[in-house]
């Protein structure tokens, strides 16, 4: 199963806020934009997308939603203040 068929089949599953998903073995949160905005105050709606379409934030898409790891946002955040400080 795809990380993609899990999220979609878990969503029609669950109305949660987070969804949990388990690869290699550890445990990785995926957040919609809304959540990725409330979870991490320095995003706002336009700077979130202005990020994935200048900065190359990763996220997948289900239809016509998009989702973030959590892992990947981390690590993104990182690789950002090591470039800009």
């Amino acid at each position: 199963m795809t990380l993609e068929e899990l999220v979609l089949c878990v969503l029609n599953k669950s109305n949660s806020e987070t969804v949990n998903i388990e690869q290699n073995s550890s445990n990785d949160q995926v957040y919609t934009i809304e959540q990725v905005i409330d979870k991490y105050s320095f995003f706002t709606r336009y700077s979130l997308n202005k990020a994935i379409q200048e900065e190359n934030l990763p996220y997948f898409k289900i239809g016509n939603k998009k989702y973030f790891k959590k892992s990947e946002i981390e690590n993104w955040i990182t690789n950002q203040k090591d470039y800009r400080c």
